[in-house]
C-alpha cells in the first residue's frame, strides 16, 4: 500500500497561486504583496494547496500594531504545491 503523503510530496510545485485578501484595502494589499511577506507565505504554507483554502494571517502596521487578514486561494496554476519558486498574484 502506498503512503498518501509520498504522492503529495512528489507533486509539482505550482507556478502561480492567485489569492484574495479580506479586508481588501490598498494598504493591506501593499503589505501582503511585499517580498518578505510572500517569502513567509511560501515557508508557512509549503506543501499542498488548492482553490478554496483560506489562511488566517496578520500584517504589521508598525509600532507593534497589526491587521488581521484572511487570505483565500482563488486558483492554483502549474502544480498542486507551494514551493520556493511559486509566485503569488493578488486579486
Amino acid at each position: 500500500m502506498s503512503d498518501p503523503t509520498e504522492s503529495q510530496e512528489s507533486a509539482p510545485d505550482a507556478h502561480t497561486v492567485r489569492l484574495t485578501i479580506d479586508p481588501d484595502a490598498e494598504d493591506v494589499r501593499e503589505r501582503c504583496s511585499d517580498a518578505g511577506f510572500e517569502r513567509y507565505l511560501r515557508r508557512a504554507h509549503d506543501g499542498a494547496v488548492a482553490a478554496g483554502d483560506c489562511w488566517n494571517e496578520f500584517v504589521s502596521d508598525g509600532c507593534g500594531l497589526r491587521t488581521d487578514v484572511t487570505i483565500c486561494v482563488r486558483a492554483v496554476e502549474g502544480g498542486s504545491r507551494i514551493g520556493p519558486r511559486t509566485t503569488f498574484e493578488w486579486e
